[in-house]
């Protein structure tokens, strides 16, 4: 019902600021228009100092049947927005996402894509005991264990270099003496204690009690370890939408829609400085999730094919409305009715798709 309502309202307030610029004065076609860009692909792609992706291809095709003169100039987020009101720019192809805070300062033309989040997680496995299998022993999982075998042989060693003179007839016999005492320590570390091996002088007890007590530890860690990894398995399992995934770790970028609508349902995030570290860190299991727009990490997962690895559950959430910006009126009501045509046209299509992506609404 929010989101009806917010949206009602955007497209009100758009449809408004068409119409109170209907008795302005016509601009001058024979002026250079001064156009911001922000690098955001695939709506504004940077490549050897050449501009392109869908707000720049689609904005090509206004300023051709308008007959518009332009020029592109690359800005911050932070500082486009400064530039559009001071008019140093006459208008952003960036796109922004229209907003009612921004509303309130800018000028919107309609908008041209609307898309909403989308939580990009590792791929799951059709079985789920496979899967559990495959991430059980993980690279994290591996580390461990080596840990453990490795403190485990140590004691062992210590244990047969001082009981190995003093209980000739199990510990010195030479690298079966050091099996016997590798036994002892496993036996003592699953505290199954068989009491068939155990040592007799004062060191070898002494050891024995250290080993005793860092063997609780460590069957501590890891049934805590384990307890952990299950329980995350079935939140990913069961992850259907956005709202599933509170309780895992979350990555986001900040200062965007996604992460303030993270911050606003109380849900902590890890920082992220490009969508391409966000779904490098899931690849790798650093995170378990990364919340961005569905039309950018589609495709970003086409572009470094990422579909293998990485999924992503489309969610109805937080929808974002791409248009372009201008505190100039008359510009905004001059683009609109081409940019309406072209999106409704082929043409449009042609351009998404050469982007790897689909109209959505």
């Amino acid at each position: 019902m929010k989101t009806n309502f917010f949206t009602r309202t955007i497209f009100i307030a758009i449809i408004l600021s068409v119409y109170v610029t209907s008795h302005a004065q016509p601009i001058d076609s024979s002026k250079i228009l001064r156009v911001g860009v922000v690098r955001n692909p695939p709506f504004v792609i940077c490549d050897n100092s050449q501009f392109s992706g869908i707000s720049v291809d689609l904005w090509k095709k206004i300023s051709d049947s308008l007959k518009i003169k332009y020029e592109l100039k690359e800005y911050k987020y932070a500082d486009l927005l400064k530039a559009l009101e001071s008019s140093e720019l006459d208008i952003s192809i960036a796109p922004i996402v229209v907003t009612s805070k921004l509303l309130t300062r800018l000028y919107f033309s309609q908008p041209f894509y609307i898309t909403s989040l989308a939580v990009a997680l590792p791929v799951r496995f059709n079985h789920s005991m496979l899967k559990y299998l495959f991430d059980f022993f993980s690279k994290d999982f591996l580390i461990m264990l080596l840990v453990v075998l490795s403190v485990t042989a140590i004691f062992s060693f210590l244990v047969w270099i001082v009981e190995r003179k003093n209980r000739t007839e199990i510990f010195n016999k030479g690298m079966n003496g050091f099996g016997e005492s590798l036994w002892w320590a496993i036996v003592t570390l699953t505290t199954v204690g068989y009491g068939d091996i155990a040592p007799k002088t004062k060191f070898g007890r002494l050891i024995s009690g250290l080993w005793m007590f860092i063997s609780i530890i460590i069957v501590s860690i890891f049934t805590a370890s384990v307890a952990s990894h299950l329980t995350v398995h079935n939140l990913q399992t069961e992850i259907k939408d956005i709202s599933d995934i509170s309780d895992l770790r979350i990555g986001s970028i900040d200062n965007t829609g996604s992460s303030n609508f993270l911050i606003n349902r109380g849900l902590n995030f890890i920082n992220y400085p490009s969508v391409y570290d966000g779904l490098n860190a899931v690849n790798k299991n650093e995170i378990n999730a990364f919340v961005f727009d569905q039309a950018i990490l589609d495709y970003y997962l086409t572009k470094y094919k990422l579909n293998e690895k990485i999924e992503i559950i489309k969610s109805g959430s937080n929808k974002e409305y791409f248009s372009y910006s201008s505190a100039n009126p008359v510009l905004i009501r001059k683009i609109n009715p081409v940019l309406i045509k072209i999106v409704n046209s082929k043409e449009w299509n042609n351009i998404l798709n050469k982007y790897h992506l689909e109209y959505s609404d």
